[in-house]
């Protein structure tokens, strides 16, 4: 009996372990999951204008989809920048861009690189 309540008690303590660092992967995968969305969408928005001279406004005007579970805004487009925002619906993982001579958008704090919170 003592053996049985040794064994429960040293599961008990790994499983007190493991568990938030299953949930800390998670959240680095959906992170990961949300910057490679902001970078899908950053090519998108040059395919776009080399073609229209101008910046999607909206991703359905670009023509992108995401996954689901991930919201994506273009906040501002015009001819020479654009800003983005992407929010993860699970951990709310919340991921910005921006490009050109659009003003910054938080968490991003460079042009050109992806930041988030």
């Amino acid at each position: 009996m003592v053996e049985l309540v040794f064994v429960f008690v040293i599961l008990s303590i790994l499983t007190l372990i493991i568990v938030p660092k299953i949930r800390g992967a998670k959240v680095k995968a959906q992170r990961a999951t949300v910057v490679t969305t902001l970078r899908n969408l950053m090519t998108t928005q040059e395919a776009y204008w080399s073609q229209y001279d101008n910046y999607a406004s909206s991703v359905t005007d670009a023509g992108f989809e995401t996954l689901p579970g991930i919201t994506v805004n273009i906040i501002v487009s015009t001819p020479s920048g654009w800003s983005a925002k992407a929010v993860e619906d699970v951990f709310n993982t919340e991921c910005a861009v921006y490009y050109g001579t659009a003003a910054p958008l938080a968490p991003a704090t460079q042009p050109h690189v992806i930041g988030c919170q």
